[in-house]
């Protein structure tokens, strides 16, 4: 069995990746502390987006991870491929047997319809293409049901952001005129801190790939 070896997560860009989506977290939350026109912040939102959205996509296209991968599984799907038909031609009597049985056949059945039987090469030829066209098929297949997941799970969570950040806005209005100071900078402080936490075992676990040997 031919065992993949993906691409080890690099403990520094996890940590970058962390820095930024921390910082991020807590400037969208602290914003209206220090802009109170609600369309300077929407602008401004929108301009951090884009951008933290462009150095997330620089940041992951940077080591080629997901090329890599993509490539190591093709690779190892034809080498498997190639494994079979060689295991398969080298096979013990009892398939030689069943392959003259099989040519058999096929004369016979090439005598009734007057069409040459295809040889050996043809069969295995198109053994593989069948099993790449299923390989392709399934492929397909498998990223549309991953995209359709995707989209569900974006929309749930920007539905679910935009009522938690509309009620914790309210929340700290109040707490604006109540007299508290910078109440907004305080809950970006708080949920940027929470950010950090939960990136911590992706930190751990990245540095732990990294002291294996190789």
């Amino acid at each position: 069995m031919t065992t993949i070896d993906a691409p080890r997560p690099d403990s520094r860009s996890v940590i970058r990746s962390t820095a930024a989506t921390t910082a991020f977290v807590v400037g969208w939350y602290a914003l209206p502390d220090y802009v109170p026109s609600k369309t300077t912040r929407t602008a401004l939102k929108a301009v951090g987006l884009a951008t933290f959205a462009t150095l997330g996509i620089r940041e992951a296209m940077k080591g080629d991870a997901l090329r890599e991968t993509k490539e190591l599984l093709r690779g190892t799907t034809l080498k498997g491929l190639v494994s079979d038909l060689k295991s398969a031609s080298e096979s013990a009597d009892a398939a030689d047997v069943l392959e003259g049985v099989d040519s058999a056949e096929q004369r016979g059945a090439s005598a009734l319809s007057g069409q040459p039987a295809p040889g050996p090469a043809a069969a295995h030829a198109a053994g593989v293409r069948n099993a790449l066209d299923d390989e392709i098929e399934s492929d397909g297949a498998a990223r549309a049901a991953a995209l359709a997941g995707g989209a569900l799970v974006v929309a749930g969570s920007t539905a679910l952001t935009v009522v938690v950040e509309k009620r914790v806005f309210r929340r700290n209005e109040r707490r604006a005129a109540e007299g508290v100071r910078r109440p907004h900078t305080r809950t970006g402080v708080l949920f940027g801190l929470l950010t950090a936490l939960v990136a911590v075992p992706d930190i751990l676990s990245a540095r732990t790939a990294e002291a294996r040997p190789a």
